[in-house]
């Protein structure tokens, strides 16, 4: 019979250890507002794995991105998708146009990579606008989200956040 390691989630089969399948399905870096306690990861725990389930609250497995570690808690239990959410810390955008790594790790295992490549800053061109001018000739292009729109004005698309 398959033996579960209770805590350390190392799988013994046939007298040989190994790190249980996990994938991450896909992460969701850049919520719409504020990333506070809003940016999610989905992690999926594979049959194939002799556990019935694997604890993620602990400090030897972890997130490791790029270089930054970050702790989650949760369970995941086998072929059921587990989407954890809070500040997790993903890069919302990326200066050298490099894309960003995430791995699942144990200890210094490796257990699942996922990279994304953010969204390069745009540089939108800006428009001057004087205090108390009138402008009848502005459009509202989209709503992005709760604090900021997009607008057209003199052939120019310009977001604009309130504050």
């Amino acid at each position: 019979m398959p033996q579960v390691v209770t805590g350390i989630q190392l799988t013994s089969l046939s007298g040989q250890w190994q790190i249980p399948q996990i994938d991450i399905l896909s992460i969701d870096y850049d919520p719409p507002g504020n990333d506070t306690n809003q940016e999610k990861i989905e992690l999926l725990l594979h049959t194939g794995s002799v556990l019935q389930e694997v604890f993620l609250g602990r400090k030897d497995r972890y997130l490791k991105i790029n270089t930054t570690k970050k702790y989650l808690t949760g369970t995941l239990f086998p072929e059921s998708p587990k989407t954890l959410q809070g500040t997790f810390g993903f890069p919302n955008s990326s200066k050298t146009g490099q894309a960003i790594s995430v791995q699942l790790r144990y200890l210094t295992a490796m257990i699942a990579q996922y990279s994304y490549l953010p969204k390069v800053p745009a540089k939108t061109p800006s428009i001057k606008i004087k205090t108390g001018e009138v402008m009848d000739d502005v459009q509202l292009v989209q709503v992005i989200d709760g604090d900021t729109i997009k607008i057209a004005y003199q052939g120019k698309e310009q977001n604009v956040r309130f504050l």
